[in-house]
């Protein structure tokens, strides 16, 4: 996170200039793929039902009362963009994934607090 909150500091005509975007795609994929392996690490230590897919490990989360229903969601469509990059199902423009990475560092922290508080209830 902390490389992908430098990036978010600069101007995206600077991640232009310089050739970042790679590296902020990169960097996005890798701060979403380990808050979802996060969430199924707590899905797991809980003994709750296992998600077919990615987005539905914050419905299942927020069911359980772990993350609020506003909190699921937003999981869940952090998932949504995860699969976009890794699978290109769409060709999402960087200036869209730029305030995509903004949204996630605002969000990923208070998920993440969330699920690691979990973990250490279950593992003191």
């Amino acid at each position: 996170m902390a490389r992908l909150e430098k990036l978010s500091k600069i101007r995206l005509s600077e991640i232009f200039e310089n050739d970042l975007e790679a590296i902020l795609e990169r960097e996005v994929e890798v701060a979403i793929q380990a808050l979802l392996n996060l969430g199924e690490q707590v899905i797991t230590l809980v003994r709750l039902p296992s998600p077919n897919t990615y987005a539905e490990i914050g419905k299942i989360l927020s069911e359980a009362g772990i993350l609020s229903k506003v909190e699921g969601k937003k999981l869940a469509a952090i998932a949504g963009l995860r699969n976009m990059l890794v699978h290109t199902y769409a060709d999402i423009g960087y200036e869209l994934l730029f305030d995509h990475a903004k949204d996630l560092l605002k969000d990923a922290p208070l998920i993440a607090s969330k699920l690691l508080n979990k973990l250490e209830e279950l593992d003191p």
